[in-house]
């Protein structure tokens, strides 16, 4: 069963779905954020027009690592 707390996929690039058969991966964090992961590029597109201050996770995962 796929899970969300302590699912290291989101957070090492590339980023991961869990399930294989998946399309698209939506799971909630920090009580005020979610994590959507598609294999459609046009689903994230979408989503960050649709809320300007959403993160890519990619980019927000380069950098936390630099930051390390």
């Amino acid at each position: 069963m796929p899970f969300a707390d302590g699912y290291e996929g989101f957070w090492k690039n590339p980023i991961s779905i869990q399930h294989p058969l998946a399309e698209i991966e939506v799971a909630p964090y920090d009580g005020s954020y979610y994590v959507v992961i598609s294999k459609d590029d046009r689903v994230a597109e979408k989503l960050m027009t649709a809320f300007p201050s959403a993160e890519d996770l990619e980019e927000h995962n380069k950098k936390h690592t630099d930051a390390c």
